[in-house]
């Protein structure tokens, strides 16, 4: 099933987003996934701004594994 249509199927809200983002965090950075993606989680990132840090190691981490691709972040510019 394509992640549009899964997309479709919930309720979005901020703290949707939110639990929905930190939970694939996890689990890329768990010890268990392969391969493990670093600098995901607040402990594994310095310096400032951290969210910043975060988010990009994240959406970064995305493209490459082509779970994302950039016609995916375009509704996030607005």
């Amino acid at each position: 099933m394509r992640r549009t249509a899964l997309a479709g199927e919930r309720s979005w809200s901020e703290g949707t987003a939110a639990r929905v983002v930190s939970g694939v965090r996890e689990r890329l950075s768990s010890a268990e996934y392969r391969p493990r993606v670093a600098g995901l989680l607040r402990d594994e990132v310095l310096g400032e701004p951290l969210g910043n840090a975060l988010n990009d190691n994240l959406i970064r981490a995305l493209l490459q594994s082509a779970t994302l691709d950039p016609g995916d972040l375009a509704g996030l510019d607005g």
